[in-house]
C-alpha cells in the first residue's frame, strides 16, 4: 500500500510539473470534450480537410496539453520497464544526477515553448551497450504523443524467427557448489526468453524466473534480463556457442566453464519442488 501511495504522489507531481511550468495558454470559450471541441462546428461540404499535424508538434494549445499529459504516460512504461525517473529542469524532463539506471541511457524530453515548437527526446547510452537505442525509444515517445502507445516491454526484443535452431525448450541438470541446479530455458521465436530454475540445498529449494530478451551474435548467444521474479532489472549476459547438434546444446560461459543443455518438448516443465521451497 505505502509502495502504492508512494507512486501516486510521485505521478500527481510528475503532472503538477508538466502542467504547472509556463504551459501555454488554454483558449476560452473552447472546452475539450474527448477528441473535439464543444463549440467546434460541423465541418461543411467541400471545407478543406484537416492537416495532419505531426505527433512532436501541437494543433493547437489544447493539443499542447493533451501530449504533455501523454508524455506522462510514456514516463510511467519507462519506469515500468525498469528504466529511470525522470525530474523537471525547467522546460525539460531529465534523468537526475545520480539517476542513471544500469543498462539504460540518460534521457531527456525537451517541451515547446510556443506552437511552433515540438516535443522531442533525447537518449545518450553512456556504455557500449544500452536496452534501448535512441532511435527505439524515440518512436515509442512518438506513439504516445499520437495517441496511439506501443510498449517499451513488447518492442525490446527482436525476433529471430520460428526457424532459427535455438528456439525451443533447453534443460539443464547440474551439480554447484554441493547443491542440485535444475534450470529450464525457453527461447521464444519472438525473441524473448523465459528462465525457470530450482536450487536443491538440504533444508529448501531455492526458486525463481528470469525472463527478458535473447539474441545470437555470431558465435555468442545473448541474454538480456529485463525481470527477475516480477522485478525489473537489467543486465546482460553473453555465452559462446560450443556446439549445437540435435537436441543437444553446449555453451562456454565467461570463466570457461561449460554448459550443457538437452531440447525438451513444449510441455515439459519443472517439478515442483517436494519440500519447503523459496523464491529468490
Amino acid at each position: 500500500m505505502r509502495q502504492w501511495l508512494g507512486q501516486a504522489v510521485g505521478l500527481s507531481v510528475v503532472i503538477s510539473a508538466l502542467l504547472g511550468c509556463n504551459q501555454l495558454p488554454v483558449s476560452q470559450g473552447t472546452p475539450y470534450t474527448g477528441n473535439t471541441y464543444a463549440n467546434t462546428p460541423a465541418t461543411q461540404p467541400g471545407a478543406s480537410p484537416a492537416v495532419v499535424v505531426d505527433p512532436q508538434r501541437c494543433a493547437d494549445e489544447v493539443d499542447c496539453q493533451l501530449k504533455r499529459l501523454r508524455t506522462v504516460v510514456f514516463l510511467g512504461d519507462v519506469a515500468r520497464a525498469g528504466g529511470p525517473r525522470l525530474v523537471r529542469q525547467g522546460e525539460s524532463m531529465v534523468t537526475p544526477a545520480g539517476g542513471m539506471v544500469e543498462g539504460w541511457p540518460q534521457l531527456r524530453i525537451d517541451f515547446p515553448t510556443s506552437l511552433g515548437g515540438e516535443f522531442t527526446i533525447q537518449a545518450d547510452c553512456p556504455s557500449t551497450h544500452c536496452r534501448f537505442d535512441a532511435e527505439t525509444l524515440r518512436r515509442v515517445y512518438r506513439s504516445h504523443l499520437a495517441g496511439e502507445p506501443q510498449r517499451l516491454k513488447e518492442v525490446a526484443c527482436k525476433a529471430p524467427g520460428a526457424t532459427h535452431k535455438l528456439v525451443g525448450r533447453w534443460y539443464e541438470e547440474r551439480e554447484l557448489d554441493g547443491k542440485q541446479v535444475k534450470q529450464l530455458l525457453a527461447l521464444n521465436a519472438d525473441g524473448r526468453f523465459q528462465l525457470d530454475y530450482q536450487v536443491h540445498d538440504v533444508s529448501a529449494v531455492d526458486v525463481g524466473q528470469e525472463s527478458g530478451c535473447w539474441s545470437q551474435q555470431g558465435d555468442q548467444q545473448v541474454l538480456e534480463t529485463t525481470e527477475v521474479s516480477g522485478r525489473p532489472v537489467y543486465y546482460r549476459d553473453s555465452y559462446r556457442l560450443v556446439e549445437q547438434r540435435g537436441d543437444s546444446l553446449v555453451l562456454e560461459k565467461a570463466d570457461g566453464a561449460h554448459s550443457t543443455a538437452r531440447r525438451v518438448h513444449a510441455g515439459f516443465a519443472l517439478q515442483e519442488p517436494d519440500g519447503p521451497s523459496v523464491s529468490f
